[in-house]
């Protein structure tokens, strides 16, 4: 998602999504959800075996809270197109059965931060 209400523009995000549109192309079916919200995303993650989020992320003191931003759609009382952050958070996927997932790539902020003092973490970082 290159635009977030009330955040930085992330400028390279359709280009990395176009490069891995490119390296799979041969490979795999690949969908992307140019504005997703929470709800669609949910719905579709049980299809899939890899997901790519590149957006931007919250993490929290209770790891189940911390969240990718999003946007939630809606018209307005006075009938405009507005748009504000719609959050898809840890607990919302872990919910989930995803018996065909195997990998998740996470190019968002804040996705290898942990404000959990009581959260072990191991990491690998490329």
């Amino acid at each position: 998602m290159p635009t977030t209400p009330g955040e930085s523009s992330l400028i390279n995000v359709t280009k990395e999504a176009d490069e891995i549109k490119h390296r799979l192309r041969n490979f795999s079916i690949v969908e992307t959800f140019k504005t997703p919200t929470a709800g669609r995303v949910l719905q579709a993650l049980p299809g899939y075996s890899i997901a790519h989020f590149a957006c931007h992320g919250v993490s929290s003191i209770n790891p189940a809270e911390s969240h990718l931003m999003l946007l939630k759609e809606f018209v307005s009382h006075d009938g405009l197109f507005t748009e504000e952050v719609d959050k898809l958070c840890v607990r919302d996927i872990a919910a989930l059965k995803l018996p065909a997932a195997r990998l998740a790539y996470l190019s968002a902020c804040s996705t290898a931060n942990s404000t959990s003092p009581n959260l072990v973490v191991k990491q690998l970082i490329l």
